[in-house]
C-alpha cells in the first residue's frame, strides 16, 4: 500500500522563495505606509484589520514599485490584540497573504 506525498512535495524544488514586497513605514502612527520595495507591481492589494480597532475601508488597488499604500488604523493597544492582513496578486497570478503586527 503506497500513499501519495502531500501536495507541497510535488513543487519544483528549484523554485526560489518569494520575498514579501512590502516594508511597513510606522513613523506616522496611526498612519502606516506599505511601501512596495520590489521590482514588480503588486496587484489587487487589500488590507484587513484582524482584531479590535478601526480601519477605514480601503479599495483594492495596484501598488507599483516604489509606491506606497497608506492606511490609518485606530484602536487602543493594537500591538497586543490586532494585526493587519495584507493580500495581493503577483503579475503571474499567484495570490499571497502577509500578516503585519503593530
Amino acid at each position: 500500500m503506497t500513499s501519495e506525498p502531500p501536495f507541497s512535495a510535488h513543487r519544483n524544488r528549484r523554485e526560489l522563495a518569494y520575498r514579501v514586497p512590502f516594508v511597513v513605514e510606522r513613523d506616522d502612527a496611526p498612519r502606516y505606509r506599505l511601501r512596495n520595495v520590489s521590482v514588480e507591481a503588486a496587484h489587487w492589494v487589500t488590507v484587513r484589520l484582524v482584531g479590535p480597532g478601526l480601519l477605514p475601508a480601503v479599495a483594492p488597488c495596484r501598488v507599483p514599485p516604489g509606491s506606497a499604500l497608506e492606511v490609518e488604523v485606530l484602536g487602543s493597544d493594537l500591538s497586543r490584540s490586532s494585526s493587519l492582513q495584507v493580500s495581493w496578486f503577483r503579475p503571474g497570478g499567484g495570490q499571497y497573504l502577509w500578516r503585519v503586527t503593530f
